[in-house]
């Protein structure tokens, strides 16, 4: 059972790290690179799956509290991506979490957390199960 509790807090320390580059982009995939289909998958997938993926590894309450990296992202400073020299730059991105978007974001990855603890069926306190006893 020990090891179980260290492959949740793994998880949970992935999934912070994984928002954490994706919102400031240091992981990200742009529009034009591929098909608006297959972006549109991309974006959709990087949102649920990461989630759901923490609710099922995770299989505790605590794995809720992943969207918390959102509110760490809100609090901390922009990052601005320029590319070329002093006279030919471009601005490539300009990489940040406002509260508003924290809160949206916490909204729509929470269910899917809670989503892979039932797909995982830990809907029920972690000591319940090893209190039950089948009835002969």
């Amino acid at each position: 059972m020990r090891e179980r509790r260290w492959l949740g807090f793994v998880a949970l320390v992935a999934y912070a790290a994984f928002w954490l580059a994706v919102l400031f982009g240091y992981l990200r995939v742009d529009s034009h690179d591929v098909s608006d289909a297959l972006y549109q998958t991309i974006r959709g997938a990087a949102v649920v799956l990461p989630a759901f993926l923490l609710g099922v590894i995770a299989g505790r309450w605590w794995a809720v509290l992943g969207g918390l990296v959102f509110l760490l992202a809100a609090a901390l400073p922009e990052r601005v991506v320029v590319d070329g020299g002093s006279v030919d730059g471009v601005l490539l991105g300009n990489y940040g979490v406002s509260l508003g978007r924290a809160l949206a974001l916490i909204g729509l990855t929470t269910p899917c957390v809670i989503a892979g603890l039932i797909a995982r069926g830990m809907t029920r306190p972690a000591g319940a199960a090893e209190e039950e006893v089948p009835e002969t």
